[in-house]
């Protein structure tokens, strides 16, 4: 016993389908322009930030004084023995010239280290 095709439903159907196509493909251009906005509006933080000299340089600073530390104190982990498989904490005195202490750990499943000066504003990081 198949049903005896009905023209009028299956046009229906169809419109129905095209509909739901049509409304999800207009959801995700939606989206997708408020995400271009968002990036929009971050390239213009980011372009901002870069045109005052003072937050740029502010930036370099703290980049250097970053990269500094980081150095130190994984050299300084290096020679207490601590890395993969040796995990452990050391503390040292702070390379950025702050004045405080260093203080780091390092996990020994991967060797990855989180340290952190004791002066408020230094340098602080997390692998």
């Amino acid at each position: 016993m198949n049903a005896k095709f009905n023209p009028e439903a299956e046009v229906a159907r169809l419109l129905k389908e095209h509909r739901d196509k049509i409304a999800a493909l207009t959801l995700q251009l939606k989206e997708s322009r408020q995400a271009n906005h968002r990036k929009k509006r971050q390239l213009r933080q980011m372009q901002a930030s870069f045109t005052n000299p003072r937050c740029w340089l502010c930036r370099f600073t703290v980049s250097e004084k970053f990269m500094k530390s980081m150095r130190a104190a994984k050299d300084h982990a290096k020679q207490q023995g601590l890395g993969r498989g040796n995990g452990g904490r050391g503390e040292m005195p702070c390379p950025a010239g702050c004045g405080g202490i260093l203080r780091y750990s390092v996990a020994s499943v991967n060797g990855h280290m989180h340290a952190a000066c004791t002066t408020a504003e230094c340098v602080r990081w997390m692998e």
